[in-house]
């Protein structure tokens, strides 16, 4: 489960995610936002097999997680708001469960056999 710290941020749980706690503003959400450019760049460089690693593509790769785990990636209390220097992810307090229990540790140990398993489903599921 998270654990916020006391300006409402989660540094650890998601890691290097963010997940923010915007509970008490008029959305009434928490926010998973990813930011931390240098450290995927570094890791993977720009692209992946052609996929931008941007906030799109990041977008993307969260949206075939969920889609691969029998979860509607694009669920009424699921708002993307990415730009490509940025991906924030808003979900409605029901998602906070559902969103601990995704394998997102394998977004964060090994990216390499996430995005070969994920990036075709990525494509796919992103294509307008």
């Amino acid at each position: 489960m998270p654990n916020f710290d006391e300006n409402g941020n989660d540094l650890s749980t998601f890691a290097p995610f963010i997940l923010r706690n915007a509970l008490d503003t008029e959305w009434a959400d928490v926010r998973l936002e990813f930011s931390n450019w240098k450290w995927l760049h570094d890791r993977y460089g720009d692209t992946f097999d052609d996929y931008y690693l941007n906030g799109y593509g990041v977008e993307g790769l969260v949206k075939a997680i969920r889609f691969m785990n029998g979860l509607d990636p694009d669920a009424s209390d699921v708002d993307y708001n990415s730009e490509g220097d940025a991906c924030y992810i808003h979900l409605g307090v029901t998602r906070i469960p559902l969103l601990c229990s995704l394998p997102v540790e394998r977004i964060l140990f090994s990216l390499d056999s996430v995005l070969v398993e994920f990036l075709p489903v990525a494509v796919e599921v992103n294509r307008p």
